[in-house]
């Protein structure tokens, strides 16, 4: 069994938001595919620097990353960024790190996607594999005036 890449397209979620309201045009938004490679032994994404300034991406915190060899590190952490792949959209922060976009655990729940090692791709969750479902903790009480059901 090998590495398992995704081809995934990353946009800036704030210039997106400011496109969907009238204050940027579609085009001015920083948007790029790139391979990515599905990490499962990482939990957030991560974005090399030249991604992030490509995307122009602010940095505004930073987190601690544990290495597998143990070793930490105060790392950036960006902007959101939504991540698109396989039809499905995660809005995520990444951190900024390395030289290569790696897919973490957050981004694989969030999305409702799987690896199959054994044919080197994502796939998704063979429960619902069109769609994804996003997984609640079951809410008691539905505040005045929410409507509950499909839309």
């Amino acid at each position: 069994m090998g590495e398992v890449y995704a081809e995934v397209e990353l946009v800036n979620a704030i210039e997106q938001g400011m496109a969907d309201r009238g204050l940027l045009r579609q085009d001015e938004v920083a948007r790029m595919t790139v391979r990515a490679l599905v990490d499962t032994g990482a939990t957030e994404s991560v974005l090399p620097g030249h991604v992030a300034d490509g995307l122009r991406l602010q940095t505004r915190d930073s987190d601690i990353v544990m290495y597998a060899d143990g070793r930490e590190e105060l790392v950036p952490v960006t902007d959101p960024v939504a991540i698109h792949a396989m039809e499905r959209r995660v809005i995520e922060q990444c951190v900024v790190l390395g030289d290569e976009v790696l897919l973490g655990q957050v981004f694989l729940e969030q999305a409702d996607l799987f690896v199959d090692a054994r044919r080197q791709r994502l796939v998704g969750n063979p429960d619902h594999p069109a769609h994804r479902v996003i997984k609640i903790r079951r809410v008691s009480q539905v505040p005045a005036g929410v409507q509950t059901g499909r839309y």
